[in-house]
């Protein structure tokens, strides 16, 4: 009787086989994924479809809650809303134009036109300028 060793000896250092991450819908390029070198590499196209397929009834699932809720105002909070007469607000920008139309009125002489500043300008012959500001 022969025994047989199933014992294998070697001088080299097991290495384990990378297996790729699951892919994500926040994959930087969809469909691929980095290997530890640093290189890109592609996911099996049926093995990636599975994913792509349950993403897609994700999303899907989740577009048909929100259309099977109310689509107006019906469910706007009384403490989120304040009512607005718009006619109120008018008057309002009425008042406030006609309080700055007043204002620059005041600058205005009888004319209608502005005024400018009320000045005695004298020029001499030798060419220096004065300014005499009247009250």
């Amino acid at each position: 009787m022969g025994i047989t060793s199933s014992l294998s000896i070697s001088s080299a250092p097991k290495i384990e086989e990378y297996s790729p991450p699951e892919p994500t819908p926040n994959d930087p390029y969809p469909g691929y994924f980095q290997l530890p070198s640093g290189t890109w590499e592609a996911y099996d196209p049926k093995y990636y479809q599975k994913f792509y397929d349950k993403w897609k009834a994700d999303y899907d699932r989740e577009v048909r809650a929100l259309e099977k809720k109310a689509k107006g105002f019906e469910d706007a909070d009384a403490d989120d809303t304040q009512e607005v007469n718009a006619l109120r607000e008018m008057e309002k920008a009425k008042k406030e134009v006609q309080e700055r139309e007043e204002k620059k009125a005041l600058t205005k002489g009888a004319s209608g036109e502005p005024e400018g500043p009320r000045m005695n300008i004298k020029v001499r012959s030798t060419g220096i300028l004065r300014l005499g500001l009247t009250y």
